[in-house]
């Protein structure tokens, strides 16, 4: 009987025992779980100017499966398809902070998309988020490209050469269509008749062009295209026959 009455103290010791510490009696916590069970991924802003200084800022976010924050230092990777992280990489590791978020800044590049892809992998969960790099407002004209489509013309009065203008701004973006641009020339003369030639610039490119048209007079023809306070210079040769 005695034996019995031991057998059962040391059965309902061990029971207590048990239900103690299975009912948080530990202190191991339910956030350390660094498997994680959710993972978020958001992009603010979703369109970024495709200008190579706008950027957006990626966040994600791990809970664990309880929806407590996973373990601060949580390894966390981003990686773009497009535009450079704020470390000059396509690929951007960092960790996660004590409410389970982690930021990577993207830049964007300067070439329009509507097709940029940031994924991000933590916790053994991956998830992505779409961005687009657009084409902004431009700013005002600040560098002109010329270009002639013959250098060298003969000084017969007929004979042509197209000069071509590229107007873009600060950050390399065309110019509005319509903007102003004005040719002049030392020598010959332009479609108009005249020595000089206003015009606008006609696409989204920032173009705008005009023609030369030689005279009987051989020499170096000095064209300069103006716009605002920007102005670029090219040369064409007008020879003799």
């Amino acid at each position: 009987m005695k034996r019995s009455l031991v057998l059962v103290k040391a059965v309902l010791l061990t029971l207590i025992a048990l239900g103690w510490y299975g009912c948080g009696g530990g202190s191991s916590g339910l956030n350390d779980n660094q498997g994680g069970a959710t993972l978020t991924l958001t992009a603010n802003p979703t369109s970024v100017n495709a200008d190579g200084i706008s950027f957006s800022t990626i966040t994600a976010v791990l809970t664990d499966t309880t929806g407590k924050p996973a373990l601060q230092g949580t390894q966390v990777v981003f990686t773009t398809t497009q535009g450079l992280f704020a470390n000059g990489a396509k690929q951007f590791p960092t960790v996660t902070d004590a409410t389970g978020t982690s930021l990577a800044v993207l830049y964007a590049g300067t070439s329009p998309s509507d097709d940029v892809t940031v994924t991000c992998l933590a916790g053994g969960l991956t998830v992505i988020a779409k961005l687009k790099f657009v084409i902004g407002t431009p700013g005002p004209v600040a560098n002109i490209t010329l270009a002639v489509s013959s250098a060298s013309i003969i000084a017969d009065g007929i004979s042509s050469s197209v000069i071509t203008a590229i107007l873009i701004d600060k950050n390399g973006t065309p110019v509005t269509i319509g903007t102003a641009a004005t040719f002049t020339t030392n020598l010959a003369v332009f479609s108009n008749n005249k020595n000089n030639f206003a015009t606008t610039t006609v696409d989204e490119k920032g173009t705008a062009t005009a023609t030369l048209i030689a005279g009987l007079t051989p020499g170096t023809a000095t064209i300069t295209c103006t716009s605002g306070s920007v102005s670029a210079i090219i040369k064409i040769e007008i020879r003799s026959f």
